[in-house]
């Protein structure tokens, strides 16, 4: 299973929270900067101009992210219209990033920010695009197994259950005029398996010398091998058996 997406609630709008209760009772649970939103720190302000502004920051930015520095127990926000970005450096050991950022309007309460004010993110544009696509893909992993000689192809695929299926093209196939090349195409060619269930974990390539085999029948050679795994899958697929029958029948 590939992840493409991991939740992170610290990135989604939320009140705050705490452990009252969980652990034991506190004298004091109140959050007395702001009731807003703040989201995460991303860095500091360096420089504020009249339309935008420099800052560092130890995490990359990109245009569309909501950005907010507080003021006392002011929230000052805005659109990241563009986040241009001017350097990349380390800083105790951590990558820091420097970029330029213009925002959509520029909010008149942002001059009275001074020189590496705390700077937060809570629109991460990047994490929320993420959202709206696949979080996680289910692929069973295959192995290739190819023997090719002069006169016969063999092409065997071995799941990752151990279902194992083969599948055979006869020749004769002449030398290829490319052998490095060939063989390297024969490899890419049986990796690439599209909108399938499956994936190549491995290509085992068995040829003591490189002939050349047209893609055409490659292709089918794979789709065929492909269908035949599928069916060899489910008749392997382990099926519970039904109880045996009581006399009488229970109540």
């Amino acid at each position: 299973t590939a992840h493409f997406f991991v939740p992170d609630p610290e990135k989604t709008f939320h009140r705050g929270s705490t452990d009252y209760f969980v652990s034991d009772r506190k004298i004091d649970i109140g959050a007395f900067d702001t009731p807003t939103f703040t989201g995460l720190a991303v860095g500091t302000v360096e420089k504020l101009g009249k339309r935008d502004l420099i800052a560092v920051t130890h995490e990359p930015l990109s245009n569309g992210d909501g950005l907010n520095v507080q003021i006392k127990r002011e929230v000052v926000g805005f659109r990241a219209n563009i986040a241009e970005l001017k350097g990349e450096f380390e800083e105790d050991g951590q990558k820091r990033w420097r970029y330029r950022v213009e925002p959509n309007e520029m909010p008149a309460a942002l001059s009275r920010v001074r020189p590496n004010h705390p700077l937060n993110r809570n629109l991460d544009h990047n994490w929320q695009q993420a959202l709206l696509k696949t979080s996680a893909e289910r692929r069973i992993g295959i192995q290739w197994q190819v023997t090719l000689r002069e006169d016969h192809l063999r092409l065997e695929a071995i799941s990752e259950e151990g279902v194992s299926v083969a599948v055979n093209l006869d020749g004769p196939f002449g030398a290829a005029n490319k052998p490095e090349q060939a063989l390297d195409q024969l490899r890419d060619l049986l990796t690439q398996l599209g909108t399938t269930i499956y994936h190549a974990q491995d290509v085992r390539l068995d040829a003591p010398q490189a002939f050349f085999v047209p893609n055409s029948q490659l292709k089918t050679l794979r789709r065929d091998a492909i269908e035949a795994l599928t069916e060899a899958r489910i008749e392997a697929h382990p099926r519970g058996g039904r109880k045996a029958e009581t006399t009488p029948p229970p109540v």
